[in-house]
């Protein structure tokens, strides 16, 4: 099994291994979100505050933002809509991890699989570490691309996943 994790996914991936262990797994893939190396991302800012304050607006801004590229008004409301399933009371819940950052770090430098970091510059400098520190990390930045970069370079996302997993040892 391939396990692919994006933004608060890659961490509940990375949860999911230090629960269950990594045993069923042929590899995994990150995608555009901190793990634990340095350097450290500037500080969430008003993020959940927004969030508890002005929730419409808020969701509506971060779905414009997580594209490089204007998405269709129907698709921003769609993601919003979606977004708002979810109470808001569970949200905060997930944005909130009792652990510190070395928790991820020490998960992804214990894997004992094939790794793909797949990242925007916003994460380059974790990219770089982490590939100096598990040399054996593969990791591939998309430069042109926002935090959804697999909406704006597809097709570049799906040869990148195509191509990671036709290389990881079959059992």
């Amino acid at each position: 099994m391939l396990l692919v994790g994006w933004s608060l996914g890659a961490i509940e991936s990375l949860q999911y291994v230090h629960m269950f262990g990594a045993e069923r797994l042929a590899g995994m893939v990150l995608v555009d979100s901190s793990i634990g190396e340095d350097p450290t991302p500037p500080a969430g800012g008003t993020f959940t505050k927004r969030l508890r304050g002005e929730r419409d607006k808020m969701l509506g801004e971060f779905a414009r933002a997580i594209f490089a590229k204007p998405r269709p008004a129907s698709e921003i409301d769609a993601l919003v809509r979606g977004a708002k399933r979810m109470a808001l009371k569970d949200s905060l819940a997930l944005l909130s991890y009792p652990y510190e950052r070395a928790h991820w770090k020490r998960i992804v430098h214990e894997l004992d699989k094939p790794l793909l970091y797949i990242v925007t510059p916003q994460f380059e400098g974790q990219a770089q570490n982490l590939k100096k520190n598990r040399p054996e990390t593969r990791i591939e930045i998309f430069r042109n691309a926002g935090h959804a970069l697999f909406v704006d370079q597809p097709e570049q996302f799906n040869a990148l996943i195509e191509e990671f997993a036709a290389s990881l040892p079959r059992s």
